[in-house]
């Protein structure tokens, strides 16, 4: 009777290794591919601010313009020209001044700017490390629709909504290898204790088994 009962434990221990065997080579040949390195440049528009008094001064209304970069993937990236374009201008269209601001403010890395003509502002990234950032704010007069343009190999380029949509999205991010390999963790534990607790079950069984019965 013991023996119609008895779950094949053994088998179960025997188990272990082929699982964690085959755990082994997921996370030896699918997971690199899954976890491979991302190249991206993310940038965010936003919306501009033009002067608050439009009334007083209608023949110069200054418009202040944020155009925000940053190396959003897992590479460092080295030679990366980005091209902001004013398209669609009305005819008083003109860029005022413009400046910037990186994080981190000091040794930011190589950085070069240039005017290709008189709607747009050409940005080149030496190299930009992950997570930094470059700020542009641009001054214009007139009416134009801004566009960002980047086209560089094997770079992918996102744009976000808006910069404060860029911070909390770095703040989430999350490691993906630390979170697959955890799982993996958590399932040869959890494997290991099943077995441990079938094991007991069919001993706890045999002693009942072998009880004398009573008279």
């Amino acid at each position: 009777m013991a023996d119609e009962q008895k779950p094949n434990w053994v088998r179960n221990l025997l188990a272990i290794p082929v699982v964690l065997t085959l755990i082994s080579v997921v996370a030896e040949y699918l997971l690199p591919r899954i976890l491979e390195e991302d190249r991206e440049l993310s940038y965010s528009i936003d919306r501009p601010i033009s002067d608050l008094y439009p009334d007083r001064h209608p023949d110069s209304i200054n418009t202040l313009l944020r155009v925000t970069f940053w190396n959003s993937g897992d590479e460092d990236l080295e030679i990366v020209p980005v091209r902001i374009v004013f398209q669609n201008p009305d005819s008083s269209f003109r860029i005022v001044e413009y400046t910037n601001r990186t994080i981190p403010e000091y040794e930011f890395g190589e950085r070069g700017e240039e005017r290709p003509d008189s709607l747009s502002l050409r940005l080149t990234y030496g190299n930009l490390n992950r997570g930094n950032r470059d700020s542009v704010f641009i001054v214009y007069r007139g009416e134009a629709m801004p566009e960002v343009f980047v086209n560089v190999k094997d770079l992918d380029v996102k744009r976000v909504k808006n910069t404060d949509d860029a911070d909390s999205q770095s703040i989430l991010k999350v490691p993906y290898f630390v979170v697959a390999t955890a799982l993996i963790s958590v399932l040869s534990v959890a494997l290991s204790l099943l077995t441990i607790k079938r094991s007991l079950r069919f001993k706890m069984g045999r002693v009942v088994d072998m009880r004398p019965p009573e008279l």
